[in-house]
């Protein structure tokens, strides 16, 4: 047996490399997922309640995790992805314990090290703080919890266990599949178990009461801030919406183009995964761990089906199940090589692993934060947005609105300036939905009454997302509020090079016009 110190030292090396690996990528710019998280954040703080002044259909715990960290490490991309890369630190110790809870620690650290690099892998986005990475902090929390309570058979850390799992269902939907992986733990005890009905029935009510009490808390703070009607229209009236407009046919065209490219990223890593599959044909501790792995397995994978959307982040779900499966596959080798050099044989293919791992990811990082971004999300204006925002912020007192007119939050949050309107996304005005006309008379009333300072105008397909059916109202409503009252001072193209991209005042004149489709316009109030 693995002693207790060399097991921590040998985690404290997993986590110490993979710190430095994400450290060289801390300073890309933020995507649009995270600029909306950090400016709802941004609010809290100053006091004003999630959906008062902008609308999503998340729920609001994720943006309470972004207040703390804006609070705990400062209001900057750096900052939050440094606090993600301590949130995957703590990630990478839970995959661990859960590891060592179902292998050797040998297999655990295997685990352990499998997580830190696939949670890394730009496939799915694992270098971007995006709310999948707490929903699994909180996820995994109340798993090894609630493993540490079918041992113990304590109540009190049912409870526990069920308000982890809670807590992630409110920092995303997409965290209820956990929540019911936890009811197929007691399903398990009570078949495997013979557990009787009254005992699994008082086991059951204790994680229930714990797996609501954050939803019922988080409800009942929103009403109190007078903002719970919105709230449950955008998370569940509109939510319905969004969720039935992808079928079936075009969810898995997604789900194949997804996979392949994630599998492509990395071969290796998923092909050692992959072969734990087998790992019941020849261990017995594998045997005993799969219906746990194979369950985590199914309802990692129900997180990350809802709306057949199969986003690049939403994998990051199945990302501990894949990797505890990993640790399956290293118990074959010490049937080839005895159990201590078995331990060896097991160290040596770690390394060699994250060796390949560091090779095939070395684009990741040597490139250069603004390059970075737009290998991973091509033309949208992830890194023109910083450009943007200190021109805004120079140009603009503290206390002026200012309107975007795309879906680039992460404007707002560089800038530190109010939206004029509480749509911070574009897309459901384009959607095929009922709602969506309505929210384009309402976008343009709000922006109308607040008379913004700038608008910025941000003329790029993936910040739109039209379709042939979307109403063309509010771009013809732009045209002339624009001419009424207001004067082009900048303009970007996305697509020029970086000395000729950004015109600002009177160079305006002598630029070209960006391709449409491909161009940022900033309008002045006269």
């Amino acid at each position: 047996m693995m002693k207790s110190r060399l097991q921590w030292a040998a985690l404290a090396a997993i986590i110490a490399a993979s710190f430095v690996l994400r450290l060289q990528v801390m300073d890309i710019p933020f995507e649009r997922d995270e600029g909306e998280y950090a400016y709802a954040a941004q609010l809290m703080l100053d006091g004003v309640p999630p959906f008062k002044e902008a609308y999503n259909m998340k729920f609001p715990g994720i943006y309470a995790v972004y207040a703390a960290i804006l609070f705990l490490f400062g209001q900057t991309h750096w900052g939050v992805h440094l606090a993600l890369a301590c949130v995957n630190a703590a990630t990478i110790v839970l995959v661990f314990l859960i590891g060592r809870r179902l292998f050797d620690p040998v297999a655990a650290l295997a685990a352990a090290l499998m997580f830190a690099m696939l949670s890394f892998l730009p496939s799915v986005q694992g270098i971007m703080a995006n709310s999948e990475h707490f929903v699994l902090l909180a996820a995994l929390a109340g798993i090894l919890v609630i493993m540490k309570a079918r041992e113990d058979r304590s109540v009190l850390m049912l409870f526990l266990g069920g308000l982890f799992l809670g807590a992630g269902y409110t920092i995303k939907q997409h965290g209820a599949a956990f929540i019911l992986f936890g009811y197929f733990l007691f399903a398990l005890d009570y078949l495997r178990k013979g557990m009787g009905l009254k005992k699994t029935g008082a086991r059951v009510a204790a994680f229930t009461l714990g797996a609501i009490a954050p939803f019922v808390t988080m409800c009942a703070l929103l009403y109190l801030s007078g903002v719970f009607s919105e709230f449950w229209f955008w998370t569940f009236t509109y939510a319905r919406e969004y969720v039935s407009g992808t079928d079936f046919s075009t969810g898995m065209s997604r789900l194949r183009f997804e996979t392949a490219n994630i599998f492509f990223s990395s071969p290796l890593l998923w092909i050692f995964c992959a072969a734990g599959l087998l790992s019941p044909l020849w261990n017995k501790e594998a045997r005993k761990a799969w219906p746990f792995i194979a369950g985590l397995l199914a309802f990692s994978a129900l997180a990350v089906a809802p709306g057949f959307f199969f986003r690049p982040h939403y994998f990051i779900y199945i990302l501990p199940a894949a990797s505890l499966i990993f640790a399956g596959t290293t118990t074959a080798l010490p049937l080839f090589f005895g159990k201590r050099k078995g331990a060896m044989a097991t160290a040596a293919l770690c390394i060699a692993l994250f060796a390949s791992f560091v090779y095939t990811q070395r684009w990741v990082l040597t490139s250069t934060p603004e390059a970075l971004s737009r290998d991973m999300y091509g033309y949208n204006p992830f890194p023109e947005a910083l450009v943007i925002s200190e021109y805004i912020s120079r140009n603009t007192a503290p206390d002026e609105k200012i309107a975007i007119l795309g879906s680039e939050p992460e404007i707002y949050f560089y800038s530190r300036r109010r939206s004029a309107t509480g749509f911070i996304y574009t897309y459901p005005l384009m959607e095929r939905q009922q709602f969506a006309i309505d929210m384009q008379k309402k976008m343009m009333d709000e922006i109308k009454r607040a008379s913004p300072a700038l608008l910025v105008f941000v003329d790029i397909k993936f910040s739109w997302g039209a379709n042939e059916d979307s109403s063309t109202e509010i771009f013809d409503w732009l045209r002339d509020f624009v001419a009424e009252g207001y004067s082009l001072t900048g303009m970007v193209d996305i697509k020029a090079a970086e000395d000729r991209k950004y015109s600002w005042g009177k160079d305006i004149e002598n630029a070209p016009a960006p391709e449409p489709g491909y161009g940022i316009y900033i309008y002045r109030k006269n």
